[in-house]
């Protein structure tokens, strides 16, 4: 027997609606339901059954939580039979799945995997742990299905798993690419502030910062993965490109100099695509001084 957990309310940029788990229908969020053989009572200060493997998924999501994904309780039950769990995703998110369970010393568990609206396998986690976890984007949108599947061992030795599920915009992704592009810049004294984000659903996204003059400045395009690049403009206030990257690459990065004070627009293109791809744009300055002899610059 297994149940579905709903945690509400629930935002529209993480929504996350279980639709069915077992064909019935959806549970209110303020009550647990464990499944039958996970329900016995725990000792005092002793986590068990259910409540034991809700622990143990929550020792997965912890590193999680730290990247800024939203963590909900999606299911739980007992390794006496299959479960499959139906869930409605909107598009634009990362998502991940945490199945613990409440015998960490189990030496089988279950295989964890999800397909999407059309049945293509997304994600799957088959190895032989006692524990599962998968990780996919949503970039089609829609109902999702999660297939919860003992191995033989683990049926016989009756073991209770909980489902978590964890969420977080493609945005965050995005900038985390970018981060690891600034990284270098950050070595050299660069300090940086994030500039905008956007996704390809806006062909061209236009951006703008006020500069002082005599600075080194970068601009920097960090994406998810599902936006197949952007190109990259920086003009200067009277209209002057001052850099560009037109690369066949997934990220973009311009690098230059500002003669003149004023504000400075950058542009960042994109191509149309039905998959829903975001980016997230980083500025960073170095202020610098006149160039002295030999090449170098007084701070």
């Amino acid at each position: 027997m297994a149940t579905s957990l709903i945690s509400q309310p629930v935002s529209k940029r993480n929504a996350i609606i279980i639709a069915a788990t077992l064909g019935l229908a959806a549970l209110p969020c303020t009550k647990l339901w464990a499944a039958e053989a996970c329900a016995e009572k725990p000792a005092k200060g002793v986590a068990t059954g259910a409540e034991a493997a809700v622990v143990d998924a929550k020792k997965i999501a912890a590193k999680f939580r730290d990247r800024g994904y939203v963590i909900q309780p999606l299911a739980s039950g007992d390794s006496s039979s299959p479960t499959i769990t139906t869930i409605a995703v909107e598009p634009g998110l990362d998502c991940v799945l945490m199945l613990g369970i409440d015998n960490g010393q189990a030496k089988a568990g279950f295989d964890l995997v999800v397909k999407d609206d059309i049945g293509r396998t997304v994600a799957a986690d088959t190895r032989s742990l006692n524990r599962a976890c998968v990780a996919f984007g949503s970039a089609r949108g829609g109902d999702y299905t999660v297939y919860v599947q003992p191995v033989s061992a683990a049926q016989k030795d009756r073991i209770c798993w909980a489902l978590l599920m964890g969420t977080r915009s493609y945005s965050a992704q995005a900038n985390e690419d970018a981060q690891k592009v600034a990284a270098k810049f950050q070595a050299r004294g660069y300090e940086f502030r994030t500039l905008g984000k956007s996704d390809n659903q806006q062909l061209v996204g236009t951006f703008s910062l006020d500069l002082p003059k005599a600075s080194d400045c970068v601009i920097i395009v960090g994406v998810d993965e599902f936006l197949p690049g952007a190109d990259l403009v920086v003009h200067d206030s009277s209209g002057r490109v001052v850099g560009k990257d037109s690369r066949t690459l997934k990220r973009a990065a311009v690098e230059f100099s500002t003669a003149t004070a004023g504000r400075y627009k950058v542009t960042v293109e994109t191509s149309k695509q039905t998959p829903l791809g975001a980016y997230v744009v980083l500025a960073g300055i170095q202020p610098i001084g006149p160039i002295k002899q030999g090449g170098t610059r007084t701070p």
